[in-house]
């Protein structure tokens, strides 16, 4: 039993690692949000959540934002949108289980992402980075973060359902 918890605790060290190394991979897509960026470090991390219990997946994700945070010395717009990027996987994998529809869950991944983005995430830039958009809300919400969710989310998504036909992740367990 023992052997079995220590194989799952390292997987969930080594996706950690690879999620941390991912982050580093960041793409913006968006012109008119240079600061959207699309990295697919979700990917290991859902893979975890395949091939051991959700929680090493939650434990490993919030390693992995500790561990891309310290690099970035500890920045707080680092931090802001590490938040973010958990809430994306958070919702993937909490979902998993109750919701086995893909198009369900992508559905509510993009609403959950919307709403901590209005409700959380620009605020908190605003409030304690003084950053302002130069352009007005409705603008940014449909011409940058409606676009970059869409196409985040069907990528990380893409991908997991790629990554489902590797022989190493478990055929019991699929997600999405």
């Amino acid at each position: 039993m023992k052997i079995k918890s220590m194989r799952k605790q390292i997987q969930m060290i080594v996706f950690s690692a690879l999620a941390t190394i991912l982050m580093f991979i960041a793409i913006p897509i968006i012109p008119l949000a240079p600061f959207l960026t699309v990295d697919i470090s979700d990917v290991s991390l859902l893979l975890l959540a395949q091939m051991t219990k959700r929680r090493y997946a939650l434990v490993g994700s919030i390693l992995s934002a500790l561990l891309y945070w310290s690099i970035q010395a500890f920045s707080l717009p680092v931090l802001i949108g590490l938040v973010g990027h958990l809430v994306f996987t958070w919702t993937y994998i909490c979902s998993y289980p109750k919701i086995k529809s893909l198009w369900k869950q992508i559905i509510l991944q993009f609403i959950v992402s919307v709403l901590a983005n209005i409700f959380f995430l620009l605020p908190a830039y605003e409030m304690l980075l003084h950053f302002e958009l130069p352009y007005s809300l409705c603008i940014y919400l449909f011409c940058a973060l409606l676009p970059y969710l869409i196409v985040k989310t069907a990528l990380v998504h893409w991908i997991v359902h790629e990554c489902q036909k590797l022989p190493f992740v478990s055929k019991k367990e699929r997600i999405g």
